[in-house]
């Protein structure tokens, strides 16, 4: 069920939505277009590719990239995070729609 996948993905990863905004202008999607959404507060974007693909991470002035994990939002699984210091270049594993979780300090 996606809205269990959905609850447990933002439960187990301590997203606190609530405090983020839309910001696709991040990832070159200023016109919102079906092409790649980034929700993000300061320390923490959410980069969604419903098509798969790639795109390029804007990180805003004074942040650095730390980490990024890899969400299966069709199973609920999660890849391992892995130290990701090569911003802002993101290319989805394959296979259908990916959910990219980004930490930066």
């Amino acid at each position: 069920d996606c809205a269990k996948i959905a609850l447990d993905f933002f439960t187990a990863q301590k997203i606190p939505f609530w405090e983020m905004t839309p910001q696709d202008e991040l990832v070159g999607n200023p016109q919102h277009e079906n092409t790649t959404y980034c929700l993000g507060k300061t320390g923490l974007y959410l980069i969604y590719f419903p098509n798969g693909k790639e795109c390029r991470l804007t990180i805003p002035s004074g942040e650095t990239a730390e980490s990024i994990q890899w969400f299966n939002p069709r199973n609920g699984k999660s890849q391992d995070p892995e130290s990701w210091k090569t911003a802002p270049a993101l290319t989805c594993p394959p296979g259908g729609d990916w959910l990219a979780i980004v930490r930066t300090k």
